[in-house]
């Protein structure tokens, strides 16, 4: 509330698109895209890229620094289309102003590569993750983590489980040294691999991968914290498949219900989740 006022004041005494004004209104899209207002947390992110443009100009660091903050919240929004528009926008604008040694260059290419794997298109994700692990230099190393993780799964996506298993090991183990068997960092790396698992049909693998997961996010999110929906309807998939039908699908309801009530229903994570629970009336 107190930043939302902070905002608010600005716009009354700054005229309309003032740079100082689009700092602000970012720094509140971001408050926002942590606490799950995802459709307001886009209008101010759409806002600050507007504004950015007029004062700044398309062709300009600022827009493109703009251009992936977009691009990321559109991921969490399962956005994918808008958001591998808004990533190769940000790529082209960096060729133009030669900017392709700048900071940004890989983390676009990693935003990029996220998006084509949430769209199946491994091989192609796969070429942005090498590009962007060749400007490792560039990256924090959080960063690095989370590209390599992504790799794993564009590995594992075309079929390659050996290359993949191992990449996804030697990640999650450096993570652990990094940030400790605690953080909140670990959970996207474990669902992802629990995921694999769950594919290749080691459920004993997927089941230990996932539990650590939930005992992470339970620690630290509300059942109704989207995030924590994702690794839950996760779980659920992997007790279905253990046999365990009654404990799976309360896991899946309560997900489905959870990101449902953040998402919408045309969410296609709440799709996916409600044609697996259609399956147990059939």
């Amino acid at each position: 509330e107190i930043f939302t006022r902070t905002v608010e004041l600005g716009r009354q005494t700054w005229p309309e698109h003032h740079p100082q004004i689009a700092f602000m209104v970012g720094g509140l899209g971001s408050m926002k895209r942590r606490s799950g207002d995802f459709d307001e947390a886009r209008q101010l992110y759409d806002e600050k890229a507007e504004s950015t443009r007029i004062v700044m100009g398309e062709e300009s660091i600022d827009y493109v620094s703009a251009l992936r903050a977009r691009g990321f919240l559109l991921i969490d929004m399962a956005k994918y289309a808008e958001a591998e528009d808004t990533f190769r926008d940000a790529l082209e604008l960096l060729a133009q102003l030669d900017a392709l040694d700048h900071y940004h260059y890989p983390v676009v290419n990693l935003g990029l590569g996220m998006t084509l794997n949430r769209r199946r298109r491994f091989a192609d994700a796969e070429q942005q993750f090498m590009e962007a692990l060749k400007n490792r230099d560039r990256m924090s190393t959080t960063t690095q983590h989370i590209t390599q993780s992504e790799l794993a799964e564009a590995t594992s996506g075309q079929g390659r489980t050996s290359e993949a298993e191992t990449l996804f090991s030697d990640t999650l183990q450096d993570t652990r040294e990094q940030v400790g068997d605690d953080s909140l960092t670990l959970t996207r790396q474990l669902i992802r691999i629990a995921v694999h698992y769950r594919q290749k049909g080691d459920l004993e693998a997927a089941r230990r991968y996932i539990d650590d997961a939930v005992r992470i996010a339970d620690a630290n999110w509300p059942r109704s914290n989207w995030s924590s929906a994702l690794i839950h309807a996760e779980l659920g998939s992997i007790l279905v498949a253990q046999g365990d039908r009654v404990a799976g699908r309360r896991e899946l309801e309560v997900a489905a219900s959870a990101l449902e009530e953040v998402f919408g229903p045309d969410d296609p994570r709440v799709i996916a989740i409600r044609e697996e629970l259609s399956r147990f009336l059939n």
